[in-house]
């Protein structure tokens, strides 16, 4: 039996009590309203369904952090020793946090080409500009001279 809603009536009823009346039906206006009642009423579980997926999607959307800012930097594509020069291929750009950045660090390959190596590099890791031999260990020397390292002896 469906529910049946009441409206009281003042001053019809003796005192202390109430007469019901039943309230007039909620009427869709137009025929989409109409239509769309009727659709709500056969397809109540779906509807539900539909509305708790949205939810939750709208939840995880959300909550869902927000990618992390990185930046791009030069590193070691493979274990290279002292004394390489390097190359396009002995680089690979990897990004990282920008709290994690270095002074120093190189962010292009072109900074780094035919530059050598002052110190073995492993494979991921950083490479920065005090790592690379550049001309400055020469200046003030004559022409023709050459720097080499020399690697001292272990106790």
């Amino acid at each position: 039996m469906p529910a049946t809603f009441f409206r009281s009536s003042r001053g019809s009823a003796p005192p202390g009590r109430q007469v019901r009346r039943p309230l007039p039906p909620v009427r869709a206006r137009g025929r989409r309203g109409r239509r769309l009642f009727s659709w709500l009423g056969r397809n109540r579980r779906l509807a539900i369904a539909l509305l708790l997926c949205l939810a939750a999607g709208i939840t995880v959307h959300q909550l869902t952090p927000a990618p992390a800012d990185t930046v791009s930097v030069l590193a070691a594509a493979r274990d290279l020793p002292a004394g390489t020069a390097l190359s396009a291929t002995d680089l690979t750009p990897m990004k990282i946090p920008p709290r994690m950045l270095t002074a120093g660090s190189l962010a292009e390959t072109s900074e780094a080409a035919g530059k050598q190596l002052a110190a073995p590099l492993r494979k991921g890791q950083l490479l920065t500009d005090s790592q690379l031999l550049g001309p400055g260990l020469l200046t003030g020397t004559p022409p023709g001279s050459a720097a080499v390292p020399l690697r001292m002896a272990d106790p």
